[in-house]
């Protein structure tokens, strides 16, 4: 459902300014108040799910050292959890709901009038649209040298959106479309895991130099847990570089090219 909303506010990043300002506006700082509440939850369901998978082959006393981590962030989850079903069960998110379906399915409603000789069509607009994506990403390699994380968080952003932005038109683009947003997604995948794997540590090491009632045993516990996330986060930035010449290369330009070329 969060990326349904995130999505959604991609096509409005794209096709938007077809639309009125007010309709634009409005609907975006809908879908990302919504975007944000499912965002609280589905963030901690990754640092439950990477914690299960760290307790994978540890011995009961290892997992039991990290038990109050854990409990914690279920907490949290549950937390944030009945916010978001309340959120859900209001009036406000079902009146949202009516109105965006009754926008989305009434033909021409808050469209703007198309000027003469204007690019209204996907094979006239989406070369510029899509070329204009795909350098904001490209942008980024002066600086990949010695990126940091979050310079890195800023490209897995910018490929989220050429992502999406290649997928709008993913049919018209075929037979290049498919390897083109592979490539994509595979930088999304890499930096992903990387940043989950930041923001866990982070939340880890935070919550046990914030607990007083820990035991020694379930300090160290947590303690190592934050070093093997350090680890991986280190190790991800290692193998980063293969991923990312894939998509800055020659070839990938060429690709894209000759998809558009089609249009």
């Amino acid at each position: 459902m969060r990326v349904a909303a995130r999505r959604m506010r991609a096509a409005w990043r794209v096709f938007g300014d077809g639309l009125e300002r007010e309709a634009r506006r409005r609907y975006v700082r809908d879908l990302r108040e919504i975007g944000t509440r499912l965002g609280a939850v589905r963030d901690l369901d990754v640092l439950l799910e990477i914690l299960a998978a760290d307790a994978v082959g540890r011995s009961e006393r290892g997992r039991a050292g990290l038990a109050p981590l854990l409990r914690a962030w279920d907490a949290d989850r549950e937390a944030r959890r009945v916010e978001l079903v309340g959120v859900l069960e209001s009036e406000s998110f079902a009146r949202f709901v009516a109105e965006y379906e009754e926008f989305t399915e009434t033909e021409g409603l808050a469209a703007l009038p198309l000027a003469p000789h204007a690019p209204g069509l996907v094979r006239t607009r989406m070369p510029a649209t899509a070329w204009t994506a795909y350098q904001t990403v490209w942008a980024f390699d002066d600086d990949m040298a010695g990126a940091d994380l979050a310079t890195l968080h800023q490209l897995r952003i910018a490929g989220k959106w050429l992502r999406y932005t290649l997928e709008f038109v993913r049919e018209a683009l075929e037979p290049e479309a498919t390897p083109l947003i592979r490539t994509v997604v595979a930088l999304q995948d890499h930096l992903g895991a990387q940043h989950d794997f930041h923001v866990a540590a982070e939340l880890a090491r935070e919550f046990a130099s914030g607990s007083g009632a820990l035991t020694s045993h379930e300090r160290k516990s947590i303690e190592r847990f934050v070093r093997r996330l350090d680890e991986g986060v280190e190790q991800s930035g290692r193998a980063f570089v293969p991923t990312w010449r894939a998509l800055v290369a020659p070839a990938y330009r060429r690709r894209l090219g000759r998809g558009l070329a089609r249009l």
